[in-house]
């Protein structure tokens, strides 16, 4: 009798963004990615509207790099004053968006992205 191979089931999100063009470099979670974009959870980024950001991310699974440049769409902070540290005392969260991107990058992105709409029937 043959075994019968079991495959894991991998969580999607979060996984881990380094941020390479500030200073001093900072790394974030993904929570949500898309074709136009993502929604990071960095507590030491500081970003505002229209600026620029190089990075760099690792899909889960895939375990391909992609390196691009986006832009800083809106930040979302929420504070928590029951916190029990001080750095959980504000969630900060950054929507930003894909402004250069190389074709194999967007290819391996959109192949990714194919591949969680499929799995989440």
């Amino acid at each position: 009798m043959s075994e019968v191979p079991v495959r894991k089931k991998v969580a999607a999100f979060p996984f881990e963004i380094r941020f390479l063009s500030t200073r001093p470099s900072c790394k974030g979670s993904v929570l949500k990615l898309t074709k136009v974009g993502l929604i990071v959870e960095a507590q030491s980024l500081l970003l505002t509207p229209n600026e620029q950001v190089e990075v760099e991310f690792t899909l889960p699974v895939f375990k391909d790099t992609i390196k691009a440049i986006l832009v800083c769409i809106k930040t979302y902070d929420h504070s928590d004053p029951k916190a029990s540290s001080p750095d959980t005392k504000v969630r900060r969260l950054t929507e930003l968006h894909f402004k250069s991107i190389s074709a194999v990058a967007e290819s391996i992105l959109d192949r990714f992205l194919a591949q969680l709409k499929s799995g989440a029937r």
